[in-house]
């Protein structure tokens, strides 16, 4: 990159004293002239560096936030898939439960159910 003429450093010095709505108002078109000024032209590269800076800026902390969204969205969906497993095992348990609670209650009834199908009781 070439160094700044001495019009440069000078146009430079008038921008930044300038406040961002002084600034987008020099650099406003005027249909009453052909051609811009030299020192317009610079102000409004000048404005486009400063805008581009603000919107890499702005590009950077939004992926950062999405980066931060995803890594919460997998530990989320880690946390899921365990208590999806643990649910699961859970309600495999309660089956074998109901199967044994089933068992007991056949084998407590024995003679009874004995005694409805054979017609005897002990």
């Amino acid at each position: 990159m070439q160094s700044e003429s001495e019009d440069e450093r000078k146009w430079r010095a008038e921008f930044e004293a300038m406040s961002l709505v002084q600034r987008r108002m020099a650099i406003a078109h005027n249909p009453n002239q052909f051609a811009p000024p030299l020192k317009i032209v610079y102000w409004r590269a000048l404005l486009d560096e400063d805008d581009s800076a603000k919107r890499d800026t702005r590009e950077e902390e939004t992926l950062a936030i999405a980066k931060e969204a995803n890594r919460l969205a997998s530990e989320a969906n880690d946390i899921v898939r365990s208590q999806t497993k643990a649910a699961w095992r859970a309600a495999r348990y309660a089956m074998y439960a109901a199967l044994v609670a089933a068992t007991v209650a056949v084998a407590s009834y024995k003679d009874q159910i004995l005694g409805l199908f054979f017609g005897t009781s002990r």
